[in-house]
């Protein structure tokens, strides 16, 4: 809308050129834009918004007669300003918000937010595009390209990343679950989705951690380069934020809890069917899960 509004002002800059006597190339422009403008409107409202169709028939008439006669431009200037008017308070205009996961292993990190997007029909349009990532060598080099898009739970209706111009269609929101970019010795996202890469292409990025923690973080953890380029961090609790460094803004930190939690706790209200050979293993005894993390294996 923002956009609309901005091409909308320069047609109206346009207008005030073409009360001062007949100038086609300013006129050409001015239809141009304004047919552009129509044919998003077309596009991207619901059918109940049609009639912005006939506004914009009606404005381009008028755009025709100004340039043929001068004096005709406030008619075209009074359509135009009708225009601008309701586009302003137009409600009908959805987010569009993307959803850049790349190991479907992590998908726990975005599901819930994605889930109450998803089900918010009325104000979000919500994508899930699975990005490729590499497994890299020592030397910081690709060894192997993976995409998982076929690994998302089946409910989930991921598109082909191949699909998707970002800068095109330009989110108003983008998540993603990986903050080291270029940074991480293991895996590394291609580099087209570094989070520099992504804010310019969106209003909004947000990063949510891909783990939770009982009171711990790594190093690397804690200064990512994606930090200095998102607008916000959810984070699990309050007191998490004191183990990021200090160089990232207390601003920036949203102490909103964590998807993962959400996915334990949707889990036990609905368990699975345990794998045939687990049942009969774990009959009659106390089982524990030990998780352990990769840093801490490094460490020691």
């Amino acid at each position: 809308r923002d956009q609309l509004l901005e091409l909308l002002q320069n047609v109206a800059e346009g207008l005030e050129f073409l009360e001062n006597g007949p100038q086609a190339d300013i006129l050409e422009q001015c239809i141009t834009a304004a047919s552009s403008i129509a044919a998003v409107c077309r596009q991207k409202f619901s059918a109940r918004r049609q009639a912005y169709g006939q506004r914009f028939t009606a404005l381009l008439a008028a755009l025709q007669a100004a340039g043929a006669e001068p004096a005709k431009a406030a008619a075209a200037r009074r359509l135009l300003a009708d225009i601008q008017g309701a586009l302003r308070e137009e409600k009908e205009l959805k987010k569009e918000i993307l959803f850049l996961p790349y190991k479907a292993s992590m998908w726990d990190s975005l599901e819930s937010v994605w889930q109450a997007a998803a089900k918010d029909t009325e104000h979000c349009n919500a994508y899930v595009v699975p990005i490729p990532y590499a497994d890299r060598n020592p030397d910081m080099s690709a060894r192997e390209w993976h995409c998982e898009i076929g690994l998302f739970p089946s409910e989930v209706p991921v598109l082909d990343y191949r699909s998707i111009d970002i800068a095109a269609m330009h989110p108003d929101a983008i998540f993603i679950h990986n903050p080291y970019d270029d940074a991480n010795s293991v895996t590394s996202v291609d580099s087209s989705y570094y989070s520099a890469e992504l804010k310019k292409h969106t209003d909004l990025l947000m990063y949510v951690p891909y783990y939770a923690t009982a009171g711990g973080m790594g190093e690397g953890q804690a200064l990512c380069s994606a930090y200095f380029h998102v607008d916000y961090i959810v984070i699990q609790a309050e007191q998490i934020g004191r183990l990021f460094d200090p160089a990232v803004s207390v601003e920036k930190l949203l102490p909103l809890g964590s998807p993962k939690f959400d996915k334990v706790l949707q889990t036990c209200a609905h368990p699975p069917v345990p794998p045939v050979e687990w049942q009969e293993q774990l009959r009659g005894k106390t089982v524990y899960f030990y998780n352990t993390s990769l840093s801490g294996m490094l460490a020691d």
